[in-house]
């Protein structure tokens, strides 16, 4: 759809990207975190930094209108489906709430802490000699995680839906 509308809004001199966003704290999403329901439903359990803001949307939109034209960005990706993330990097745009860069959802940084995280809180949950309880300190391994993990991006047809038609 990007790729079309930009094809059609192109000769008006509009330029047309499709943002695709990460985990977004919405506060439905934020109540899915909080329950349980997310790691039940995914077997991932985020990082709070990882975790979008709707505010992120909206400057890295600003962004690709303020720089994208001067640095020719936004003509490079014209027509294509960008992850928020990724151009928070590029243009070193901070989210609000976490205060940091979220990684891209596809990167080894996101999926990696993600993963053991879920791993973990369920070992500890199911756990009834609570062996993992007694040695499990969920604030340093999600920071020994974090730093540990490379922020190398993975394709985009990891995606559960494969990749977005780029035509």
């Amino acid at each position: 759809m990007a790729r079309d509308m930009n094809q059609e809004l192109s000769k008006l001199g509009i330029v047309c990207v499709s943002l695709y966003p990460g985990v977004v704290r919405t506060e439905r999403m934020q109540e899915v975190l909080d329950s349980g329901d997310w790691r039940r439903k995914t077997g991932l359990e985020l990082p709070q930094a990882f975790v979008e803001s709707p505010q992120l949307s909206g400057k890295v939109i600003a962004a690709l209108f303020e720089q994208g034209n001067d640095d020719g960005y936004l003509q490079e990706v014209a027509g294509k489906v960008c992850v928020t993330a990724e151009v928070a990097k590029k243009y070193s745009i901070v989210d609000p709430i976490s205060l940091t860069i979220p990684p891209s959802i596809r990167s080894v940084k996101f999926l990696l802490p993600s993963l053991a995280l879920g791993y973990m809180e369920n070992l500890r949950e199911n756990d009834s000699s609570n062996l993992g309880g007694k040695w499990y300190n969920r604030e340093k391994f999600e920071r020994f995680l974090v730093g540990l993990a490379p922020d190398i991006l993975l394709p985009m047809s990891i995606m559960a839906q494969g990749a977005p038609s780029q035509g």
